[in-house]
């Protein structure tokens, strides 16, 4: 895929894909691969709640941020990064 193939080369990517295209691999891949902070911004907030709880049951905790939750967590999330 060459969204992946882009962001394992250290370089920027925007991408949209359509459902089913592989974008939850994609930057869970990069994010896994790569040293560093990856920014996901995805309006599914239940998608993205159900893939932090999948990856944290495979044992990869990360920080994370949802809108409504944004004063609540900040804190946190800044003193996890």
């Amino acid at each position: 895929m060459k969204v992946l193939e882009i962001s394992l080369g250290l370089e920027s990517v925007i991408a949209l894909l359509p459902t089913g295209a592989g974008k939850s691999l994609t930057y869970q891949l990069s994010a896994i691969l790569q040293p560093g902070i990856t920014l996901i911004i995805d309006p599914l907030k239940s998608l993205m709640l159900d893939q932090v709880k999948s990856l944290r049951n495979l044992g990869l905790t990360q920080p994370h941020l949802l809108t409504p939750l944004l004063m609540l967590k900040k804190n946190e999330t800044e003193r996890m990064l």
